[in-house]
Parts: C-alpha cells; sequence; structure tokens
C-alpha cells in the first residue's frame, strides 16, 4: 500500500514531520524523569547494640556503635562522618569526669565515618560504659547517644539511648494498727473498724534522689478476704 501526500511548501515539511514521528522514524519528544526522594540519604541513625545496663553490672567495656542511612535510600559518593557524643543535656543521668556523685564517668566525643558507597559503618569498640554503684534511689534513667555532622544533604543524626537499672529503689510498705485500738497491731476482728497507718521505707541506707510517689491499693485477686459487702468494705 502507498500513501501519496501533495501538498506545497512548509506545509508539506509539517506534515512530513508529523507522519514521520506516527510511524517512528523519529522519536518523541522527551519525557522528564520521575526522581526518587529516598534516591539519595537525607538521615543517618546510630544504633547500640547495648541498650539496658544494670546499676551494679560494672563497665561495659566496648558499647558497639553503627551509623546507617535509612533503608532503600541509598548512598552517597562521598564519606558521611558522623560525631558521637554521650550523654546530652535534660537527661536523668547525669555524668562527671571521675564518676564522683554521678551516674557514668564522662565519655569523649568520637566519629563513625560512612565510606562513600556504603550505606553503614560500625565501630565495634565505640566507648567504654562505667556506671556508677551509689545508694541513691533513683528508678531507671536515660542516658543519650547523639550524634552531629556536617556532610552536605545530610540534615539530621537520629540519636539511641541506653537506660540504667537503678538498684537501690526497692520500697518496702508496712502497716499498723491505730496504736490507740485494742485491737492487735496488724490484725482486726470481724466487727471492728480500725485505722491503718501505712509507711513506706527505702533499704537501710538508701536515700532518694527524687520524691518517690508509691500508690498504696488494698486487696488484690486470690486473697482469702474478699470485697465490698463481704468480709471488708473496699
Amino acid at each position: 500500500m502507498s500513501l501519496i501526500v501533495r501538498c506545497g511548501g512548509a506545509r508539506a515539511g509539517a506534515v512530513g514531520l508529523a507522519l514521520a514521528v506516527l510511524m517512528g522514524v523519529l522519536p518523541a519528544s522527551p519525557v522528564a524523569a520521575q526522581t526518587d526522594p529516598l534516591a539519595v540519604p537525607r538521615s543517618v541513625a546510630l544504633r547500640l547494640d547495648v541498650s539496658v545496663v544494670g546499676e551494679k553490672s560494672g563497665p561495659v567495656s566496648a558499647v558497639e556503635v553503627s551509623a546507617s542511612y535509612p533503608a532503600g535510600s541509598g548512598v552517597l559518593d562521598v564519606p558521611a562522618t558522623v560525631r558521637v557524643s554521650v550523654g546530652a543535656e535534660g537527661d536523668s543521668a547525669t555524668g562527671s569526669a571521675d564518676g564522683t556523685g554521678a551516674d557514668y564517668v564522662n565519655v569523649d566525643d568520637f566519629e563513625v565515618v560512612i565510606p562513600a558507597g556504603e550505606s553503614s559503618a560500625t565501630v565495634e569498640n565505640g566507648f567504654i560504659l562505667r556506671v556508677v554503684d551509689d545508694d541513691l534511689a533513683e528508678g531507671f534513667e536515660r542516658l543519650t547517644v547523639s550524634g552531629s555532622t556536617e556532610t552536605p544533604g545530610i540534615s539530621e543524626v537520629v540519636g539511641a539511648e541506653v537506660v540504667i537499672v537503678d538498684d537501690d529503689g526497692a520500697v518496702g510498705l508496712s502497716v499498723d494498727a491505730d496504736p490507740s485500738a485494742e485491737a492487735e497491731s496488724a490484725r482486726v476482728g470481724e466487727g471492728e473498724n480500725v485505722s491503718v497507718r501505712a509507711a513506706a521505707a527505702l533499704p537501710v541506707g538508701k536515700t532518694a534522689e527524687r520524691d518517690v510517689t508509691v500508690r498504696v491499693e488494698v486487696g488484690a485477686e486470690g486473697d482469702t478476704a474478699t470485697g465490698s459487702g463481704v468480709d471488708y468494705a473496699e
């Protein structure tokens, strides 16, 4: 089959170009490439191989620290240097140069470097964590491990944290009947009403670093005495 087009001048040229595009002789206009927002990493996340330590555990000789880009974000063609700091303002655990009167011995800043073309890096001997065993009831305390970087394009370093578990916070609860009552202390006969005094105390030699609030509940599942309207009023 033949196609004959008779046109003159510029019109013939335009028609010929259109037919050439339709028949695949010339390429169509290029379409702008779609860019993936995750193609270039914008943040780095820190990870620790130790997340909880006990106050009596002694020094943790090697806390491993890793820095990585988000999964699926691609990599950079330049190294990314992350400066890591242990401890931050607002932590419930505080540090000092020699550990005296504090919860851990201060740690010098150090660096983790993600090489060009790589997605993560690990410093196996990142830092030594020396927790101080004191006699203060402090509860669980948070120790922040944060990072910063001047690498172009990286706008955020997501930190990690270590929880220090205190060993001085066990609270003992005791009760006493009103001394003016005839009933024997901590015992009451049926039909009697007795005022009961409750006392909470830390172990001998321990003091509270912060206020300790103890919520007292009377009665529990499994008691041989049951609640309202039976053996005692709730």
